[in-house]
């Protein structure tokens, strides 16, 4: 996602990603970073981020923003020991630059309530996240997908379409090119929508065609 052409935003900008972890990466990662996509736009650093020298040297002094993700496929009942480690990094690199964005994957719910009174900007607790997401995918069927193509960014399909001649394959292909884009509106527009929510979607969807 932060190397598609859709996510570059100014191209004369040129991300780059430093992993850091207390192991090293097997063989899978390996052949992913090697790839000529990642290649020398993303590092991997074998550290822990409860260590000031190692976040010097992942440079989170300067960084623009950290994210902290957690073990997904971890047992149950590990899945406090994963919460206290990744709560304990979190607070970590946040006292070693307050000024830097975090955003944080925790698996147990009461494990986001530490961080809520942290400088962490954003914290997703999975498990109630994919529970929310079931509830609702079982009044609206789909929805499930839906969402998880929206975290996704797809290109032109090509070809999909001759495999089956339904007609449901062909919108469910249109909707996979569907994305999430922070747009910044102005003032002015704000004001002549009165800032209401209704007016706002109403205005952008018959002057843009957008959603």
């Amino acid at each position: 996602e932060f190397f598609h052409p859709d996510r570059q935003i100014d191209h004369d900008i040129e991300i780059n990603i430093c992993v850091l972890c207390p192991a090293e990466p097997n063989e899978e990662v390996k052949d992913l970073l090697s790839s000529p996509l990642f290649d020398n736009r993303v590092s991997y650093i074998i550290g822990s981020a409860l260590s000031m020298e190692d976040l010097q040297r992942v440079r989170a002094d300067i960084a623009a923003a950290m994210f902290f993700v957690c073990n997904i496929e971890v047992q149950s009942q590990e899945a406090f020991f994963d919460d206290a480690s990744t709560v304990l990094r979190t607070l970590s690199v946040s006292n070693f630059n307050s000024n830097l964005e975090c955003y944080v994957q925790v698996l147990r719910p009461e494990d986001r309530d530490i961080l809520k009174d942290s400088d962490v900007d954003v914290i997703i607790c999975l498990d109630e996240f994919k529970t929310s997401i079931q509830a609702r995918n079982a009044i609206c069927p789909g929805l499930s997908t839906f969402i998880e193509n929206l975290f996704h960014s797809f290109g032109q399909q090509v070809g999909l379409t001759k495999l089956n001649d339904s007609y449901w394959l062909d919108e469910y292909v249109y909707g996979t090119r569907m994305e999430l884009y922070y747009i910044p509106l102005s003032d002015l527009l704000l004001e002549a929508l009165h800032y209401d929510w209704n007016l706002l979607v109403e205005g952008i969807y018959t002057q843009f065609g957008r959603i």
